[in-house]
């Protein structure tokens, strides 16, 4: 089986990431999704770690579908011990979950050592896809990760 062409927003956005991210880098799966993985994310004051990885997935059609949600490799919680939302302990939201009984919220089929990622549910107010990017989505989840109280 060949592998799927890169698709060049992906590859652009990676560069620009790299720009502040230098690890940054992605990973598709044979469904055409990106996992896009952010290393060494420094959190602002507020919670309760210093820095973590992102996540988010790249769907396909990228740019025309934007992406929905991210995830942190760690959890974090306030620095005064709670979350600042109820955290998400539901089936899987995702149709390429092979094992919905299993609970959770990532694709564990497809990026198994990513499974027990902490789901962030974020979801864009606007995006457009002739100018937004994956830099442009990250700038998001770090205005989310700003937000702590």
């Amino acid at each position: 089986m060949s592998e799927m062409p890169m698709n060049p927003y992906i590859e652009d956005g990676i560069s620009r990431l790299r720009t502040k991210w230098p690890q940054s880098h992605s990973v598709s799966s044979k469904y055409g999704h990106h996992l896009v993985i952010v290393p060494s994310v420094i959190l602002p004051k507020g919670w309760d770690k210093n820095i973590c990885t992102v996540l988010f997935i790249a769907p396909p059609g990228f740019p025309a579908s934007c992406p929905d949600h991210f995830f942190t490799d760690i959890d974090i919680m306030l620095d005064t011990n709670t979350y600042p939302f109820q955290p998400h302990n539901t089936v899987c939201w995702n149709p390429m979950c092979e094992d919905e009984t299993k609970g959770g919220n990532f694709p564990s089929n497809l990026w198994p050592q990513w499974s027990r990622s902490m789901w962030w549910s974020w979801h864009l107010q606007m995006w457009n896809p002739n100018q937004s990017s994956l830099y442009t989505y990250m700038q998001v989840i770090l205005q989310r990760l700003k937000y702590v109280r």
